[in-house]
């Protein structure tokens, strides 16, 4: 639901106070791309979503379901719970890479952003 998303980082974007202009930069996006997202007019890549989650202070769920209050957290413990018993030692420690690498990219993209949020 592209315009579902678009008029939440729209709506966010405004309560912060940022332009469209400052959001996309501090996201590192053209404005027009930024526009188009808002407008549900484009698509949107998951890591220009999640910088954009970053820089408007947000958990990436608030924009991606339906109800603007819903937390991702329980439902991913509850559908993948019980799953891991079915992996391997090997898929289990790949995952655990795949997750500290994830970390470590999240903790980078939250301090470049930080760095260009204006004061408000």
């Amino acid at each position: 639901d592209y315009a579902g998303v678009g008029r939440r980082v729209k709506e966010i974007r405004k309560q912060r106070g940022l332009t469209q202009s400052q959001l996309s930069e501090i996201c590192g996006c053209d404005t027009s791309t930024l526009s188009h997202l808002e407008n549900g007019s484009g698509k949107i890549s998951l890591t220009l979503l999640y910088r954009c989650s970053v820089a408007l202070e947000k958990n990436i769920g608030y924009f991606l379901v339906d109800s603007p209050m819903a937390d991702l957290a329980p439902i991913i413990e509850s559908a993948s719970d019980p799953k891991w018993k079915l992996y391997s030692k090997a898929s289990l420690d790949l995952m655990d890479t795949i997750h500290k690498g994830l970390v470590t990219y999240e903790a980078a993209v939250r301090k470049e952003c930080t760095g260009r949020i204006p004061q408000v």
